[in-house]
């Protein structure tokens, strides 16, 4: 079996279209002003971001693919006996957002509550104060949470960004109603970076960076500073020929 030019074409269209809607959500929840988002050729997108003073954190915004899944931790295979590489077919070893110390978490690969399924998060707290995000599930994701922490209590369930565990807490009861916390995010801006990326909805496909250029403030003083300069020329210019033409 061989995919055709045509389907690949067209699953091109269909990602850059989706990405398009989705990096007009994100910036427009940072409050930039009317954003230029333009396809141009086959698989590249133009943005342009009037008003913006941080072009890496925009960029960076941008540029996150945030698919955010929920998978439980296996515990059944040390931690030791996976890292040196003994990793059941079913399960994944995934680094820590912590940092490169933080030793990496066996996980299924099964995905039990996935990001799409997200309907709002926010900014919230833990009860340490500690920043988190609030979020909250559409029915299916409900369903699913309260099943697998009704199903699994005493097991540790895995919070998954881009393929590295934010936290990874044990499930001390069945939790229903759809809502839940994610802990761990170390600073509130951080948490509210998170938030925005899972209301904004995940990329579906990762975005590369080819080009990018910043126009300052002060090359547009320095229009002004050449307009002005521009005019007195023009002024005398006009007051010159005036007398070598018509006289005092």
């Amino acid at each position: 079996m061989t995919i055709q030019t045509d389907a690949i074409a067209g699953e091109v269209a269909s990602g850059v279209e989706q990405a398009k809607q989705v990096i007009n959500r994100r910036i427009n929840a940072l409050g930039t002003k009317e954003p230029e988002i333009t396809r141009q050729g086959v698989d590249r997108i133009v943005i342009e971001a009037a008003g913006e003073s941080d072009p890496e954190k925009l960029k960076a915004i941008i540029g996150k693919t945030a698919k955010l899944t929920f998978q439980m931790v296996d515990e059944t295979v040390p931690a030791q006996e996976a890292a040196a590489g003994h990793v059941p077919p079913d399960d994944e070893l995934l680094p820590q957002t912590a940092g490169p110390q933080a030793p990496p978490v066996l996980v299924s690969k099964t995905i039990d509550v996935s990001g799409d399924m997200l309907t709002h998060a926010q900014l919230g707290f833990d009860q340490n104060g500690g920043a988190a995000v609030d979020f909250a599930l559409n029915n299916t994701g409900a369903i699913k949470f309260a099943s697998v922490s009704t199903n699994n209590i005493g097991k540790r369930f895995a919070i998954i960004l881009d393929g590295k565990v934010i936290s990874a807490p044990t499930i001390q009861g069945p939790i229903t109603g759809g809502h839940g916390q994610i802990t761990n995010m170390g600073s509130a801006d951080r948490a509210s970076e998170l938030a925005l990326l899972l209301n904004s909805g995940a990329l579906p496909v990762q975005l590369t960076v080819i080009d990018q250029s910043s126009v300052g403030p002060g090359l547009g003083a320095d229009s002004i500073h050449a307009g002005e300069v521009s005019l007195a020329v023009g002024a005398v210019a006009i007051f010159v020929f005036i007398i070598l033409a018509y006289g005092l």
